[in-house]
């Protein structure tokens, strides 16, 4: 916003004025990002302050911007460019240099550069629990696919990653060299791609290709500048997916700049949730640009250690994983060890030599083929994620079931979904599908069943008569087509939406415990991530409430809503 300065910690913002003379005026300058530490579940946490008490990053929204917060900074470490989100100068200001920006109306945030390091720590079985082995199996190895992992770099001569290394940069002050001095990088590289060969390990795209974007320095930490840079450097090389086993408790404009500019550029950003053991996900997971994923065990429970919180999208193995390390192998366990798990799926999913999925699209195909592994919402989002399931799905896969079940007296019904109708039981000379397996029309009588699978949405359901309709085993209020299809189509980040109609609401697919209808069927609520919550109805949409993003569909056309309309 012109005319303030965002401090983001807790994404609070002040006024740029205030914080000139309030803030700063206090002669410790306190960080306003803190100390962003690892997660051991081996070590204590690292303590103590920033490294740099004077090192500030300055968003701008213009080049005026970057003049200005150049012409005051004693140096300038780096000036990074996030396009039309804005850009942002990294230096080492004195309180007379920052005082100096206060009217700068091209100036959007003033805040520290904090520190970020490692979220780790010990330990593989989980190539075969996500069913991985299989894809590897089925040659669905990632031929083609760029994997960037950022962190403490990558061991270039560990023979399980040397094969299949593409290049490297450093974003640490002490070495231009991308080599792995700690071994966290190297660990979280073999769980994504280690070689499929007769010796070590073997990751889930063997065949991708891994690139090193060094950006934890020796202690396993790194500036949150250094990690925006890093992102922006792969998301500027055309990678497909960035890989962070990184987290800290405080936000950053500019490191979410950097995610939302990766994920512009066509990046599926994966990060892990934090190993703090509570219900509150840790940066840069929590931005909604960036997937994250909460940490689990053999037995299918959450990670003594793993965050979790409405932010997660997806679980993976994260407890005692064997995997690469430099010069050799070990264990880790920590969501560190749970985001390359995915991250790896996701580089099957975008390979241009398999289904070349845009990053949106690899995303929500892991969204829906996760398996439910019966924890809480929070814990494991849409589920833990499956190597197998997402690179063998195919988006018109009959994966819902309708079953039509005869009441009194013989009773007829029609109905249409999005694609591949197929009879599974029951039908018989009477029931006919048409329209290419978009239609159906058929009779049932009593104590009759006919069942039928299909992909995608229900779209519409007429019943002459009585019958039970059980959509994938749950009563689905049907007897006639009504008026109009609502679609919400979740767009990767928790978006919660409640709207109105004139009368007969009813589910039609996507539904779950987080979703209801009420008001005698005049009114839903519910949340959405990924996927589709499809609605029918009959007469008017009278109102729609949305807090966050998603698609909205009215009879298959973008709908204008967010708030209460003026009109029908």
């Amino acid at each position: 916003m012109r005319g303030e300065i965002g401090i983001d910690n807790d994404e609070t913002s002040v006024s740029r004025r205030n914080f000139l003379k309030t803030t700063l005026a206090a002669s410790a300058l306190t960080p306003v990002i803190g100390s962003i530490q690892a997660q051991h579940t081996n070590s204590q946490k690292r303590q103590g302050t920033d490294e740099s008490p004077d090192k500030y990053i300055v968003g701008t929204t213009s080049s005026d911007g970057v003049t200005a917060a150049n012409a005051c900074c004693s140096s300038v470490d780096r000036v990074v460019d996030f396009g039309d989100i804005g850009g942002a100068v990294v230096g080492r200001y004195r309180q007379s240099d920052l005082e100096a920006l206060g009217p700068n109306t091209n100036v959007r945030y003033v805040e520290r550069d904090g520190r970020y390091e490692a979220a780790d720590q010990t330990l593989p079985w989980g190539i075969n629990r996500i069913d991985a082995d299989k894809t590897i199996a089925a040659e669905n190895s990632g031929p083609g696919a760029d994997i960037a992992i950022l962190d403490s770099g990558i061991d270039q001569d560990h023979p399980d990653l040397q094969s299949h290394l593409g290049v490297g940069k450093s974003f640490v002050d002490y070495t231009s060299s991308w080599d792995d001095d700690v071994g966290h990088g190297t660990h979280c590289a073999g769980i994504a791609a280690a070689s499929d060969n007769t010796e070590g390990v073997v990751g889930i795209a063997p065949t991708s290709t891994l690139h090193a974007g060094k950006v934890l320095n020796n202690d396993n930490w790194g500036h949150g500048s250094s990690i925006a840079a890093g992102i922006k450097w792969a998301a500027d090389q055309g990678y497909d997916v960035v890989s962070l086993s990184i987290n800290g408790s405080s936000y950053s404009q500019m490191l979410r700049d950097a995610c939302a500019y990766a994920l512009d550029e066509g990046v599926l950003v994966v990060a892990g949730a934090g190993n703090d053991s509570r219900e509150s996900v840790t940066y840069p997971a929590k931005y909604p640009s960036v997937l994250a994923v909460s940490s689990t065990t053999k037995d299918d429970t959450l990670s003594n250690f793993s965050n979790a919180g409405p932010e997660i999208e997806l679980a993976a193995p994260g407890s005692d994983i064997y995997s690469t390390v430099p010069g050799g192998y070990g264990h880790m366990s920590g969501t560190s060890m749970a985001s390359p798990h995915v991250s790896g799926v996701a580089g099957l999913l975008m390979s241009p030599e398999g289904e070349n999925l845009s990053n949106t699209e690899a995303r929500q195909r892991l969204h829906s083929t996760a398996e439910d592994i019966g924890l809480d919402d929070t814990e494991q989002g849409h589920g833990l994620v499956d190597a197998e399931a997402a690179v063998t799905k195919s988006s018109d896969e009959p994966t819902n079931t309708l079953s039509i079940e005869g009441g009194s007296g013989q009773t007829s019904y029609n109905f249409t979904v999005s694609s591949n109708l197929q009879g599974v039981d029951g039908l018989d000379s009477e029931d006919d599908i048409t329209n290419s397996g978009h239609s159906a029309s058929g009779t049932v009588d009593e104590d009759e069943t006919d069942t039928y699978s299909f992909g995608g949405d229900l779209r519409a359901f007429d019943l002459d008569g009585t019958a039970n309709i059980l959509l994938n085993g749950q009563p689905a209020h049907v007897g006639r087509r009504p008026d109009h299809l609502l679609q919400i189509q979740g767009e990767g980040s928790q978006t919660n939406y409640s709207f109105t109609v004139s009368e007969n609401l009813q589910s039609a697919d996507g539904l779950n415990s987080e979703d209801d209808i009420m008001n005698g069927e005049q009114s839903a609520s519910g949340a959405i991530r990924g996927g589709t919550d499809t609605y029918i109805f009959d007469g008017d949409l009278r109102a729609f409430d949305l807090d966050g993003t998603a698609n909205v569909l009215l009879d298959g056309q973008p709908a204008h809503v967010g708030h209460r309309p003026d009109s029908i």
